[in-house]
C-alpha cells in the first residue's frame, strides 16, 4: 500500500499545470450530460492570479472560494533558490603551500584544503535541503502564477519577479527580470497558422456510458458571479499515464465558470481538452468543460474516491479583473528596465 502511495506521490510530483475536481457537498436531481455551448473568442482583456496544486491521498480539496487565504499561505514562503554551486576558497591552503622547506604548513596545507572542500559540500547540501523542502511546501500549497491577456498578446509569471510577455503578430516574446531590472528580447519570426492531425492526450481514455451532470447553486467568487457544475462519471484508460493506472477510473468534477471569456481556450485545438472527465488522468489544461469557452474560476476533481490511490487536483482563480487601453504598459518594458544584449 505504501509503496502505491509513494509511487502515485513521485509520478504526481512531475505535474506542472493542472486542472480538475471533487464531490460538492449540495447534491440536487442529476440530469443527463447537456451539450456544452461554445461561445465566440473573447473581446476584451483579462487578467487573473491562478493557483493550481495536486491533492494528494488523504487530503481535502480546497472548498470554493478559499483563493485569498491560499494565496496568502503562498506568499509566506520563502523564496525558492535553486541551488548552485560555490567555489572553494583555497586561500589559506596556497598560503601555507608556498612557504619553502615548511613540512608543517603543507600538511596544514592539506588540512586547509579539505576545510575549505567541506564547507562547499555542507553549503551545497544546505541549498538542496532548503531547495527541496521549499519544493516540497510548493507541492501542498500550489504555486500562485499571474496571467493576463489583451490583444492577443499574453502575459505570464509563475516564479516572482519574472514574466514573459508575448506578442505573436509582432514576432517577438519579452523577458522581464524585475529583481534586476532587466529584460531580453527574442524575435521569434512570422507567426504562419495551419492546421495538422495529432493524437488527442485524451485518446487513452474514453468514458464508459454518459456521465451525470447535477447543476450546483450559483456563488459569487472573489467578486464574480459563477455558475456551479457537479460531474461524475466512469471512465476507462488504456494507456497509462502520469496519475492513472491502466483500466476503470471513477472521477468526480466540481467546476464553477464565468460568463467571463477564456483567452486561452480554442475551439479547434481545445476540443478534446473539452470532453467531460476523460482527462482527468493527464492533467494538462484548464478548459471547461461545461461551458468550453467560458472562464473557469475554481475546478476540483477526485480520482477514484474512497480508494487507497485515490488523488485529486485543484485549480482556482482570483483577482480577475478586465484589461483596456490603459492596460498597454502592462506588455511591454517598464521604462526603468534596460535592456541586455
Amino acid at each position: 500500500m505504501n509503496v502505491l502511495r509513494s509511487g502515485l506521490s513521485a509520478r504526481l510530483a512531475l505535474v506542472a499545470c493542472l486542472t480538475v475536481a471533487i464531490a460538492a457537498v449540495y447534491r440536487p436531481t442529476a440530469a443527463a450530460d447537456p451539450t456544452p455551448a461554445l461561445v465566440a473568442a473573447p473581446a476584451p482583456g483579462v487578467a487573473y492570479d491562478e493557483i493550481a496544486r495536486v491533492v494528494p491521498p488523504g487530503s481535502t480539496p480546497p472548498p470554493v472560494g478559499s483563493f485569498a487565504d491560499d494565496a496568502a499561505v503562498i506568499a509566506t514562503l520563502p523564496p525558492l533558490v535553486v541551488p548552485k554551486m560555490r567555489e572553494a576558497n583555497y586561500s589559506t591552503l596556497k598560503s601555507l603551500a608556498s612557504i619553502p622547506g615548511c613540512i608543517i604548513c603543507q600538511f596544514g596545507a592539506t588540512m586547509a584544503g579539505r576545510a575549505a572542500n567541506r564547507v562547499v559540500v555542507d553549503d551545497w547540501k544546505r541549498q538542496n535541503d532548503a531547495f527541496a523542502s521549499g519544493r516540497a511546501a510548493r507541492q501542498r500549497t500550489g504555486v500562485l502564477a499571474k496571467f493576463a491577456y489583451y490583444r492577443g498578446w499574453s502575459r505570464f509569471e509563475v516564479y516572482p519577479g519574472y514574466a514573459t510577455i508575448d506578442k505573436p503578430e509582432q514576432g517577438v516574446t519579452i523577458s522581464l527580470d524585475s529583481a534586476n531590472k532587466t529584460y531580453t528580447s527574442a524575435r521569434t519570426g512570422v507567426i504562419e497558422t495551419f492546421t495538422v492531425t495529432t493524437a488527442s492526450a485524451t485518446g487513452s481514455a474514453t468514458l464508459d456510458g454518459t456521465a451525470t451532470v447535477e447543476a450546483l447553486p450559483p456563488m459569487r467568487i472573489d467578486g464574480v458571479s459563477a455558475r456551479g457544475y457537479r460531474t461524475t462519471g466512469s471512465i476507462t484508460v488504456t494507456r497509462a499515464s502520469y496519475a492513472c493506472a491502466v483500466g476503470p477510473h471513477h472521477i468526480s468534477e466540481t467546476e464553477y465558470v464565468s460568463d467571463l471569456a477564456d483567452a486561452r481556450y480554442d475551439a479547434v485545438e481545445d476540443a478534446a481538452n473539452a470532453q467531460p472527465l476523460v482527462g482527468a488522468c493527464t492533467l494538462g489544461s484548464s478548459v471547461s468543460h461545461r461551458e468550453p469557452g467560458r472562464l473557469v474560476l475554481f475546478r476540483t476533481v477526485i480520482v477514484d474516491d474512497g480508494s487507497p490511490a485515490a488523488f485529486g487536483t485543484a485549480l482556482e482563480r482570483g483577482n480577475v479583473r478586465a484589461l483596456g487601453e490603459q492596460d498597454n504598459a502592462l506588455f511591454q518594458p517598464p521604462p526603468d528596465f534596460t535592456e541586455k544584449p
